[in-house]
């Protein structure tokens, strides 16, 4: 009962912890728009500003509890929002002498960004009924990558500039020595310590909580030992600020702005701008989000929440929202689950809205923006870090892979600094397009005998001998790349050499066809029931699902009936099967075995051959029966049936029955628990009889007897294992080598 009262306690502090860590992450970025929104109208209204980005985290948290699938994506107004409703404050303040007089200007114009945020939440809301969220899964990984690394940029650029000069600059030029505000720089580097070394500076808490105690503790602690000079803090406002806004709100002041067509245009265009970029925004987290817990895209609610919420802020005082694709990302890898956190954020806003002039007049902006940076750092993810330390390590010729991924970030980033964020998506994306045009007008086709190849099966010389003749008529052709109608055609044209070459078996390996069309796939089996009609055995390896469904579909008609025993999986399973009907065939041409004719008394005469066999016993399993060595290793003669040797998993238990699994199979004749006998270690794997399987074992001990009795004849038997466990040895190394084809 302690234990589970126990448990349940940590589970709440975690919670909690990772609940006030979300917030911390969100809260620099938050304040800054607020002081954007607004600020064009004096310093009065950055507070207001403020405070409606607040007032629209509380407000997207609930909508997103009550509403949204992925409860977990980071809400929060944007950089753009905060940018867009600012150019229609300045646009409405310009034009205010053509309007009505009897309004503050200030008002109006502030009320007519609101009602802009209104129509960009209905113009959402109709985005989900078009089911735009869907086209979000055709997104290339890269390019969301480096959504997120640019963001992680941006951010950093962002902050760096209070951190250095104590206040926002918009020009990296403004930054000289002169101007460089120390005290901010060292409280600055306190913050950073729980990235320099998480175990020491972290105490187990998120990052940005430990930022921001050690932020505001260097803080603390500095004012009292040097002169800090002016430093930055928040704004002072409070929540009846808003009444000012929310009290006088009236959707009437609309027909005031009839006058002037191009205004309306502006604004309408403000709306439908700040609509796309929310829900793309959105729609980039909520795929994240999916990945993280394996959710489907299918009847996802989100898009449908985030239109409420920008449809009703507007008249609580609130700006739009939407998902945060960085802060979703770092929240998801430190255990962002379910909707308490949800729940805890908002809390956490609403008593900052509650009692913010309280609180917010003792925290200094360079500690915000120190946070803002940690969390940036953490968003950057594996595939650009790989990237930074190629470059730190001066292995140059390792990017020429990543040529691709680097480009579109480097052009996403310049787009974004000079641009904005929209065109630099536009950018990535139109890369992601050219780089796929590419890759699909490239394919690769390689093509080996048959007989290079064997199951993973272990058979009498004479068998393999008489397998390898035969497959030497047959070819593997490994069809790698894009499976479209250029490509198609020339894939079939070279597959119809082969008709008028001496190969009765084709083996066509679409494993690593990455994509295709329907045209391509209808070329391709046109070319196909060529060989066939020429008699030609034609089977396939496809390991997806998917198309193998749709390769199947268009086989349906005419074609050959049984088509689903022509595709296998995985090469392992075919040549076992083409291997077996070799052997059918050739019966008669085959020496029967006997435990007399076996490769482990090559070279030794009747008399060391019976002295041997007089101290081997004789053991039999069952189907499906574990065979279990005794106490000293000992070697295992396959007289009749057949044994699967499976890799081992933790406590000399199975780790798997499936063929994925199975190392290999050993028949008539075979010598098996070799390893063991000659190192005396505990055997390597698991053996199971898949038939009534008969052996003949010879312990260790025994040996040790022949050696102490006949040490030549000890030396002739260890030779001849030796050369058995040698095979094995190469043919697992060519395994090892075509482990993708197996």
């Amino acid at each position: 009962m302690v234990r589970k009262l126990l448990s349940s306690g940590i589970r709440k502090l975690t919670t909690l912890q990772t609940g006030t860590a979300v917030f911390l992450a969100t809260l620099p970025d938050t304040i800054i728009f607020g002081t954007i929104v607004f600020a064009v109208l004096g310093p009065d209204w950055i507070g207001i500003g403020i405070l409606s980005c607040f007032v629209a985290h509380v407000l997207a948290r609930l909508m997103s509890i009550f509403i949204a699938s992925n409860v977990e994506i980071v809400l929060a107004p944007s950089s753009y929002s905060a940018l867009v409703l600012s150019s229609v404050v300045v646009l409405v303040i310009s034009s205010s002498e053509t309007m009505n007089a009897s309004l503050d200007p200030e008002i109006l114009s502030v009320q007519t960004a609101l009602i802009v945020g209104v129509v960009s939440g209905f113009i959402q809301l109709i985005f989900y009924r078009m089911q735009l969220s869907k086209l979000i899964q055709f997104l290339p990984f890269e390019l969301i990558s480096n959504v997120v690394n640019i963001t992680a940029v941006l951010i950093i650029i962002k902050q760096i500039p209070i951190l250095f000069l104590n206040n926002e600059i918009f020009s990296i030029f403004s930054l000289k020595y002169s101007n460089i505000n120390f005290f901010t720089m060292i409280i600055g580097f306190f913050c950073f310590l729980p990235v320099i070394n998480r175990k020491i500076f972290s105490f187990i808490l998120p990052t940005p909580i430990m930022s921001f105690l050690w932020g505001m503790l260097s803080y603390n602690v500095l004012v009292n030992i040097i002169q800090p000079g002016d430093i930055e803090f928040l704004p002072e406002f409070s929540l009846p600020d808003l009444q000012n806004i929310v009290v006088s709100f009236d959707i009437s002041i609309l027909p005031l702005l009839t006058y002037d067509a191009g205004l309306l245009f502006y604004l309408f265009l403000a709306a439908f701008s700040l609509a796309i970029l929310n829900t793309l925004s959105l729609l980039l987290a909520s795929k994240q989000v999916q990945e993280q817990f394996d959710r489907s895209n299918k009847n996802s609610k989100d898009l449908l929440a985030n239109s409420i919420t920008n449809i009703i802020a507007p008249f609580l005082g609130g700006i739009p929202c939407t998902g945060k694709i960085g802060v979703t990302v770092w929240a998801l890898k430190n255990g962002t689950h379910g909707k308490t956190i949800a729940l805890i954020v908002a809390l956490f806003y609403l008593f900052l809205i509650v009692s913010s002039e309280k609180f917010f007049q003792f925290v200094p902006l360079s500690v915000l923006a120190g946070v803002s940076i940690v969390v940036a750092f953490e968003l950057f993810d594996k595939k650009i870090i790989s990237i930074f330390q190629k470059l730190i390590s001066l292995n140059i010729t390792s990017l020429r892979e990543d040529r691709t991924f680097i480009l579109m970030f480097l052009s996403m980033l310049i787009t974004a600094l000079y641009g904005n964020f929209l065109i630099a998506f536009m950018v990535g994306f139109t890369i992601s397009l050219l780089d796929f045009i590419i890759k699909i007008s490239k394919y690769n086709i390689k093509i080996d005998n048959l007989s290079d190849f064997h199951s993973r099966t272990h058979r009498l010389a004479s068998s393999n001998e008489i397998i390898r003749s035969e497959l030497s008529k047959g070819i593997l052709v490994d069809i790698q790349g894009f499976l479209l109608f250029s490509s198609a055609e020339n894939i079939g044209e070279k597959i119809e050499e082969f008709m008028v070459e001496s190969y009765d078996v084709i083996v066509l390996d679409l494993r690593k066809v990455y994509y295709y069309d329907t045209s391509g796939t209808l070329i391709f089996l046109q070319k196909i029931k060529k060989l066939q009609r020429a008699n030609l055995k034609v089977y396939f390896i496809i390991s997806n699902n998917k198309f193998k469904e749709k390769f199947l579909k268009e086989l349906q008609g005419d074609f050959v009936e049984g088509t689903e025993k022509l595709i296998f999986s995985n090469l392992n399973d075919l040549l076992l099967k083409l291997e077996v009907e070799v052997l059918k065939g050739k019966q008669d041409s085959l020496r029967s075995f006997n435990k007399e004719n076996s490769e482990i008394f090559d070279g030794l005469s009747v008399i060391q051959r019976d002295k041997v066999l007089s101290l081997m016993e004789e053991v039999e399993f069952n189907v499906g029966e574990y065979i279990c060595q005794i106490q000293e290793p000992a070697l295992l003669l396959i007289e009749s049936g057949s044994i699967d040797v499976f890799r081992k998993g933790k406590n000399d238990t199975l780790f798997s029955d499936s063929t994925e699994f199975k190392i290999f199979r050993y028949l008539q004749g075979s010598i098996i628990g070799d390893v063991s006998f000659l190192d005396g270690e505990e055997r390597s794997a698991i053996l199971k009889a898949t038939e009534h399987t008969r052996c003949w074992r010879l312990r260790k001990s025994y040996y040790d007897q022949i050696k102490f009795e006949e040490p030549h004849l000890a030396l002739s038997l260890l030779e001849n294992v030796s050369k058995s466990l040698s095979v094995k040895i190469r043919n697992g190394n060519k395994m090892m080598f075509d482990q993708n084809l197996y």
